[in-house]
């Protein structure tokens, strides 16, 4: 069956959904508009600002030794209903949109590393934005790794961020990989360590930000877990403010997930500890929620899935919801009415912006 599973406490529930289809193909993008029927706000994938998740994604320009093409942002306005493209960046270029003048509208931004062997460390590395307001800025950030722009420090708007790592040769005999979080905040940089020294360098370490206090500002999480054993793994989380190097966790739970999927599901304002796992060609999403300590289990996509959760229907709570890259398909399961809404949007090899750890 080609269908998302949906089951709560074992009890299937019969669904209705809405059906949007259209399909976008690879080409030449061009600017266009195709007409169809208290927590860190600064990752909420707001492109038209109404206060609702935008389906989104991004399609990276061809990048070979006789070209570099334009790379595209596609979305559907949740405001006005319309598909809109915008080309902002090159082959070879990573997404990171944010909201990074705190308006209240998602920022198009891409990494470019002007290393042309595509080989950490990338020291020459610029943040390319281009503001929902108009203007655009390029910003220098040593750093290179997976890309976590959001607001950890200082004011509202997203801050510059990679989850990145560093060379420890204090033992010469044994060099390990220390990794952690590397934050400009205007001229201050700071990383922050989610290992101390190479203890437990075999475990993996896979980022889980989020707003785990309700202080509007995210922490730096990460999930911990042993690929390799059948245990529950562990999520470690620093609250803010934040400090440089590494400090025992402020908090630590364990979930029986393999990888996180952050979000706020019980709309409290405080990020859930919550994650997936594939079983038996299913995705199991699990969460303990902030309000009531309580681990909620919801069966809901297929091997192959991408789980893409945001607020899809404005109400203030994360929706479950995938991205089907077999036929470009999103499904978002409501949590204001327990609905599936079904989308179409891409091609097979875009990149959905609301995958947790895409990019």
């Amino acid at each position: 069956m080609n269908k998302p599973i949906l089951s709560f406490s074992g009890i299937w529930r019969k669904v209705a959904r809405l059906m949007f289809s259209w399909s976008l193909v690879a080409g030449i993008c061009v600017s266009m508009v195709i007409h169809i029927g208290a927590s860190d706000r600064s990752v909420a994938f707001d492109f038209d600002g109404d206060g609702k998740t935008d389906i989104a994604v991004y399609r990276a320009g061809t990048w070979t030794v006789f070209e570099r093409g334009n790379s595209c942002f596609f979305y559907l306005s949740s405001l006005s209903g319309h598909i809109v493209a915008r080309s902002w960046g090159l082959g070879g270029d990573r997404p990171a949109p944010a909201d990074y003048d705190n308006d209240g509208v998602t920022d198009l931004a891409i990494f470019r590393s002007w290393d042309s062997d595509l080989k950490f460390p990338w020291e020459a590395s610029d943040y390319w934005i281009a503001y929902s307001g108009g203007g655009s800025t390029v910003t220098y950030h040593k750093g290179y790794g997976g890309i976590a722009n959001r607001n950890f420090v200082g004011g509202p708007e997203a801050d510059l961020a990679v989850y990145t790592f560093r060379t420890d040769e204090s033992d010469p005999n044994k060099p390990c990989s220390v990794y952690g979080v590397l934050i400009k905040d205007g001229e201050n940089l700071v990383q922050k360590d989610v290992m101390g020294g190479c203890d437990d360098e075999s475990l993996e370490r896979t980022p889980a930000f989020g707003d785990y206090d309700n202080d509007g500002t995210s922490d730096v999480a990460v999930l911990t877990r042993a690929p390799d054993r059948q245990r529950n793994a562990r999520f470690e989380v620093w609250t803010s403010p934040m400090s440089g190097g590494y400090t025992q966790p402020d908090i630590v739970a364990y979930l029986n997930v393999d990888f996180p999927i952050p979000g706020d599901y019980d709309g409290d304002g405080m990020t859930d500890f919550a994650g997936g796992q594939f079983s038996g060609g299913r995705l199991v999403w699990r969460s303990r929620r902030s309000s009531s300590g309580q681990i909620l289990e919801t069966v809901f996509g297929i091997d192959g899935d991408k789980p893409v959760p945001g607020d899809y229907d404005g109400d203030g709570r994360t929706d479950i919801a995938v991205f089907r890259p077999s036929n470009v398909t999103w499904y978002v399961l409501r949590s204001s009415d327990k609905n599936w809404w079904v989308a179409r949007l891409g091609v097979a090899d875009d990149i959905p912006l609301t995958e947790p750890n895409a990019f």
